[in-house]
């Protein structure tokens, strides 16, 4: 079992999940300059484009259970606060944004 998959276990439990990362890119910001920033996404985008989120056993669960995935820095001050008070912030990963 991975780290992300006992992360997504548990949101399931709780009916949320929040990643320790800025959002999600097409492709990797610091090996590709011409990575974009996705501000929204599906769980099957992220299969099927192979986005790195967190692993596909992860994402399956959530995309079965219908937990929504917002990936963003914690570490960056405000962001935090702009989650809890549903502001836009990182990326949103789930089933409406196909």
């Amino acid at each position: 079992m991975t780290e992300a998959f006992a992360a997504a276990d548990r949101a399931w439990m709780a009916h949320a999940l929040s990643l320790a990362a800025k959002g999600v890119y097409t492709a990797d910001p610091e090996k590709d300059p011409t990575a974009t920033f996705l501000p929204q996404v599906s769980y099957k985008e992220v299969l099927t484009k192979g986005l790195r989120v967190m692993d596909a056993t992860a994402i399956s669960l959530c995309m079965e259970n219908d937990i929504p995935i917002l990936v963003f820095k914690m570490g960056d001050r405000g962001n935090l606060r702009k989650a809890l008070l549903g502001e836009d912030v990182g990326t949103l990963v789930g089933s409406g944004s196909e």
